[in-house]
C-alpha cells in the first residue's frame, strides 16, 4: 500500500461525503424556502379579510398598543405573514420578514426533515412541504415542531437552540395562538436539554426566547409594559373565539381522536420496547448521515500499518470500522 507523503495531513474520508451532504442540504432548505414563500398576491382573500389585513398593517403603521389601542387574535408581526400588497411594509415584507426570517424557519423545517431515519419518510416529508398548497397557519405550526425536533435529535445543539429561539420568538408576535404553541415547545426543549449533558443551554434557552420576544416586540414600536396587557387580552379574545366562531363537531369526532391518540400511545410504546439498549441501559444516540458516512469509509493511509495501534476518539463502534484479522484493537475511550 502506498503510504502519503512525508509531512502532509491524513486525509479525512468522511470529508467529501460530509461536503456533498451540506450541499444536499443546502439545495433542500433553499427549495423549502422558495416553495413556502408568500410574496403579495400570492394567496386569495375576500373583502372581510383584506379589511382585517389593512387594520393590522395600519395599526403597526401608526404605532398602536397592540393589547391597548387594538385587541385581535393576531400580534404586531400578523400583517407581515399574510400575502396582501402593504405599500408602506413592501420592503421590510419582502427583504426583512420572507427573504431573512422565513429562511431561518426553511433552515429548521430541513434539518428536522434531515434527521429522519427513514429514507422514504424524508422524502414524503419534503414532498408535502414543496408540493403542498400554502397554509400559513399549518407551516407555522409545523416550524415549531421543527424547532423541537432539531433540538432533540440534532448534532450541534447550540446551533438549533439559537436559531430556533429566533424563529419561535418571531412567530410569538405573529399570531397569539402561535405563542402558546412556541411557548409548550421552549418548555419541553428546556426539559429535554436539562435531562441531557447540556445544562448551561438549557438554562440558557429559556431566558434568551424571552430576550427575543421583548426584542421584537420593542422593533415592533411597543412599550414592554403593554406586553402582559397583550397577554391577558389575547387570553380573554381566544377563550371566546371558539365558541362565538366555531361549529358544532360531528358525533364521532370524538371517537377518532380517541382512536389516534391510542394510535400514537400504541407506537411509543412498540418503539420503546424495540430500541436496542446498550449494556449500560442506555438507548443509542442517533446518527447523522455523515457519521454513517464516516465509519463506512476506507481508513486513510496514515493507519494503514498494522504494526502500529491505533485509537478511536468517535463514538462509534470500532467493528463499524470492520478491522481486519491482526490489526491490534484499543478499548473506547
Amino acid at each position: 500500500m502506498d503510504r502519503a507523503p512525508a509531512g502532509s495531513a491524513p486525509r479525512d474520508p468522511g470529508s467529501e461525503p460530509r461536503a456533498h451532504s451540506a450541499w444536499f442540504l443546502a439545495a433542500l432548505c433553499v427549495l423549502v424556502w422558495a416553495s413556502r414563500m408568500v410574496l403579495p398576491g400570492d394567496l386569495p382573500y375576500s373583502d372581510l379579510d383584506r379589511s382585517w389585513c389593512m387594520g393590522l398593517a395600519h395599526a403597526l403603521e401608526h404605532g398602536w398598543r397592540f393589547g391597548v389601542d387594538t385587541v385581535f387574535t393576531f400580534g404586531p408581526l400578523g400583517c407581515l405573514s399574510t400575502g396582501l400588497y402593504l405599500e408602506h411594509l413592501f420592503w421590510i415584507k419582502v427583504l426583512v420578514w420572507e427573504g431573512a426570517f422565513q429562511l431561518l424557519v426553511a433552515v429548521v423545517v430541513t434539518m428536522a426533515g434531515a434527521s429522519i431515519e427513514t429514507r422514504l419518510l424524508r422524502v414524503l416529508y419534503f414532498l408535502l412541504i414543496v408540493a403542498s398548497p400554502i397554509d400559513p397557519d399549518a407551516y407555522a405550526f409545523l416550524a415549531i415542531v421543527a424547532v423541537l425536533t432539531w433540538i432533540v435529535r440534532g448534532r450541534d445543539r447550540r446551533v438549533a437552540a439559537g436559531i430556533g429561539a429566533a424563529v419561535l420568538a418571531g412567530l410569538s408576535l405573529v399570531k397569539f395562538t402561535y405563542s402558546v404553541a412556541a411557548l409548550a415547545c421552549v418548555i419541553s426543549s428546556t426539559a429535554i436539554l436539562w435531562r441531557s449533558t447540556t445544562r448551561r443551554l438549557a438554562s440558557a434557552f429559556f431566558p434568551g426566547f424571552l430576550a427575543l420576544t421583548a426584542l421584537a416586540w420593542r422593533l415592533c414600536g411597543q412599550a414592554l409594559a403593554d406586553l402582559p396587557t397583550y397577554v391577558a387580552r389575547s387570553l380573554q379574545l381566544s377563550g371566546g373565539y371558539s365558541g362565538a366562531m366555531s361549529s358544532p363537531a360531528p358525533p364521532w369526532t370524538k371517537g377518532v381522536a380517541i382512536a389516534l391518540l391510542a394510535s400514537a400511545a400504541l407506537a411509543v410504546a412498540l418503539a420503546r420496547t424495540t430500541t436496542p439498549r446498550s449494556s449500560s441501559g442506555a438507548q443509542p444516540s442517533f446518527r447523522s448521515c455523515s457519521d454513517r458516512a464516516r465509519s463506512r469509509a476506507p481508513r486513510p493511509a496514515s493507519l494503514a500499518r498494522p504494526s502500529e495501534s491505533w485509537a478511536c476518539a468517535s463514538p462509534i463502534p470500532d467493528s463499524s470500522w470492520n478491522l481486519a484479522p491482526g490489526w491490534p484493537r484499543t478499548s473506547q475511550p
